[in-house]
């Protein structure tokens, strides 16, 4: 019941964040069967979020074991499916956290519950998948060696943020097809079945990334911006970006490398290659007051969801997730405050529906807006 009621909660403050989620692929997850998602894990919390948020059955994830030792936060933590992952830091031996671990992983897969598992084993805000650890194909080796009747389907989700940093940009969850697993379990050593397995996990990941190196990171971000169009779904705006910079002479990406200072450079003023038709200026006119009177409104809970999060955070990774949080909770409370308002001063929630109202104007009108304003 909380996981449910949380959800549609953070699904509407995402709908706010993002200018556009994009999940593609839902027809790959396999029913009635052991199934494990694993991803890239570019930030911290955002991609199980989005995840838990846009799959309909419930989703499981792994969160640090110490988080568990506060009976209130345990008990909103088991809520909300969190896994705890215990490491030898938090006074656990080496066997004894592995175990834990994996033993309560592999009764979620053979329940048939929706686990998914970050095989970076950390994270890194980069849109190329990195290396890989082996837990994850320790816990698929266990699963199939504990369960011999039975095989493990891997789904690969790619998770490609553009400009995580900021309000009102893109993203794209994309679930691979499913691969049966026990095909790649090897009959001479536990070592080669983990090699093997991870190689799969490695081929399935890359085809949802796109394939790029460190130095290659520092131009992709301006060429996602290039490729966007009105229309054209930021699926394929990544993708025509990846097929466009590996069209570049390798003096073309040393040019343009030496002349970008690193991915977050100035995002807010980069160019847009999206035309502004007559339609689209007589929006910007028709609508501006109603946009702006909804940005007004709203400013204070935007405004302290920034302040709070730039105070708080000391990782880029964690910047996203925090700040839908604190949209979600500074955004609840403005609209508690003015319903009581409305309520005392004007005996009707009139005000709100208005309030409301202009605000759900104002954020395609504003990313309306930066288009215009980039385009001068």
């Amino acid at each position: 019941m909380v996981y449910f009621f949380l959800r549609s909660l953070v699904k509407l403050t995402l709908r706010m964040y993002f200018k556009n989620i994009e999940i593609t692929g839902h027809h790959h997850i396999p029913k009635d069967k052991p199934v494990i998602f694993v991803g890239n894990h570019p930030s911290a919390f955002m991609e199980p979020i989005l995840l838990a948020c846009w799959t309909w059955r419930p989703l499981y994830f792994m969160i640090r074991g110490d988080m568990w030792k506060k009976k209130a936060l345990a008990w909103l933590l088991d809520a909300i499916h969190g896994v705890p992952v215990y490491r030898k830091s938090e006074g656990y031996s080496s066997v004894d956290a592995n175990k834990k671990t994996f033993d309560r992983c592999v009764e979620l897969i053979m329940d048939h519950k929706l686990l998914i598992i970050f095989a970076e084993g950390s994270h890194q805000l980069v849109r190329r998948l990195r290396s890989l650890k082996k837990g994850t194909a320790r816990i698929v080796h266990q699963a199939l060696t504990e369960n011999p009747d039975e095989d493990v389907y891997l789904v690969p989700v790619g998770a490609i943020f553009n400009a995580p940093l900021l309000l009102r940009r893109d993203v794209h969850i994309s679930i691979g097809k499913a691969v049966p697993l026990r095909q790649h379990l090897s009959t001479t050593s536990n070592a080669e079945s983990y090699n093997q397995i991870t190689a799969v996990i490695e081929q399935s990941l890359s085809a949802e990334l796109p394939s790029l190196t460190s130095e290659e990171e520092l131009i992709y971000e301006q060429l996602i911006y290039e490729e966007a169009q009105f229309g054209k779904p930021f699926s394929q705006q990544w993708r025509d970006a990846e097929a466009r910079l590996h069209s570049l002479t390798p003096d073309d990406k040393a040019r343009l490398i030496t002349d970008t200072k690193s991915v977050d450079t100035d995002l807010e003023n980069q160019v847009l290659s999206k035309q502004l038709h007559l339609g689209h200026w007589l929006i910007l006119i028709l609508l501006a007051i109603p946009a702006w009177v909804g940005k007004l409104l709203h400013m204070i809970p935007i405004a302290l969801s920034q302040r709070v999060t730039n105070s708080i955070v000391r990782k880029k990774e964690f910047y996203s997730s925090l700040r839908v949080a604190t949209l979600l909770v500074f955004v609840i409370s403005w609209y508690l405050i003015t319903i009581g308002i409305s309520a005392l001063v004007f005996g009707s929630l009139w005000p709100v529906y208005g309030m409301l109202l202009t605000g759900l104007i104002s954020l395609p009108y504003f990313d309306l807006w930066r288009v215009a304003r980039a385009r001068k």
